[in-house]
């Protein structure tokens, strides 16, 4: 891979741009977006992580210095995401950056026989 594809992104970089809901916020990279929101407790919810060359890289480093700023400026201790049991590029890039996978059963309502999955990570 080219060395420019893995171009670190300093904390500095991430500062978020308050979104539609007053809770939710945006990271914006020159390729990827993170969209997230800070919760009790010492939790946030990843709401979306996009990129827009997937598979060089790129979304995972922009995530961990996300999660670095996030850590350091809010105490954040746990971090989640939903998505569905379909999503499976998702699931397995959740756990490859070391989440943990949990299925939950009959979570959508818009398709009741389809499992969701909660995907945790302890910081």
């Amino acid at each position: 891979m080219r060395a420019d594809v893995h171009r670190a992104v300093l904390p500095e970089e991430l500062t978020p741009e308050q979104g539609i809901d007053p809770q939710v916020y945006v990271v914006q990279d020159k390729k990827v977006q993170i969209v997230y929101r800070l919760g009790p407790n010492h939790t946030c919810e990843m709401i979306d992580i996009s990129s827009k060359e997937r598979g060089k890289g790129n979304g995972t480093i922009v995530y961990q210095n996300f999660e670095k700023t996030v850590q350091e400026e809010f105490n954040i201790r746990n971090i989640y995401a939903f998505t569905r049991e379909s999503n499976t590029d998702a699931i397995r890039w959740y756990k490859r950056i070391g989440f943990t996978a949990t299925i939950i059963p009959n979570m959508y309502s818009d398709e009741p026989t389809k499992a969701a999955v909660i995907l945790t990570k302890e910081l």
